[in-house]
């Protein structure tokens, strides 16, 4: 409140401010108020000027300057980066990519650290740069989906925990072939239509396979198959 000295009593006064979108004043209290929240980072000083005016006689005026410095309040860190992705069979130290954040404060209360809560013998975080490495084997048909714990710490101490969901992006794989024996002896006699060798195969993605016989040279052998088997 706004307090006027004078040697005359009940004396009534009227009071106005500069334009300013966070304080207003009432025009016979003289009450000082906020109108809005108020955001260091935005604005940190805010100069403020009152005039007060004589009700009876206009020509009776006053200004009073002064200057309102906000108080820095640390907030913390806000989480951007929900989901990274990498494919399987990524070779170790493959960067998957830079956790994002947001930080409203500067200085040392704006310098915000990344630290890792669990999943240590598959990924890696730079705790200053928040780079997220592989550093072991993963494999989609294993797991497909991980989830990775983070807490994100300001230099003032607060802290925002989150989870960033790591996809792992399938790779096609080749058909795994299974031979009984890679060597083996025919004898000349051999019947017509008689099994020479069986095979089987397995698809890491369970995708069809189509087998055929290469060579540079026609071959007197025919492939048939049976379920998985070959034949």
């Amino acid at each position: 409140t706004i307090q006027i000295i004078n040697n005359q009593s009940n004396q009534q006064y009227f009071f106005s401010l500069n334009t300013t979108q966070f304080f207003d004043i009432h025009p016979i209290s003289g009450e000082l108020f906020l109108k809005k929240p108020l955001d260091y980072e935005s604005q940190s000083i805010i100069p403020l000027l009152i005039h007060v005016v004589d009700s009876k006689d206009s020509s009776y005026s006053s200004f009073l300057s002064f200057t309102i410095i906000i108080d820095n309040v640390n907030e913390p860190p806000i989480l951007l980066t929900h989901s990274l992705q990498i494919m399987e069979n990524s070779p170790f130290n493959t960067s998957l990519g830079i956790i994002q954040y947001d930080d409203v404060d500067s200085g040392i209360n704006g310098t915000v650290h990344c630290i890792q809560s669990n999943l240590f013998n598959l990924f890696y975080i730079n705790q200053n740069t928040c780079g997220v490495y592989l550093i072991n084997e993963i494999d989609y048909d294993s797991q497909n989906e991980y989830s990775l714990e983070i807490i994100l710490q300001d230099g003032g101490g607060l802290e925002t925990e989150g989870i960033i969901t790591i996809h792992i992006l399938d790779e096609n794989e080749p058909p795994i072939l299974y031979l009984s024996q890679h060597d083996f002896i025919i004898p000349s006699n051999l019947p017509e239509s008689s099994i020479i060798l069986s095979f089987s195969y397995k698809d890491p993605e369970n995708d069809p396979v189509f087998a055929s016989l290469q060579s540079t040279t026609i071959l007197p052998f025919e492939l048939y198959m049976l379920n998985q088997t070959i034949q």
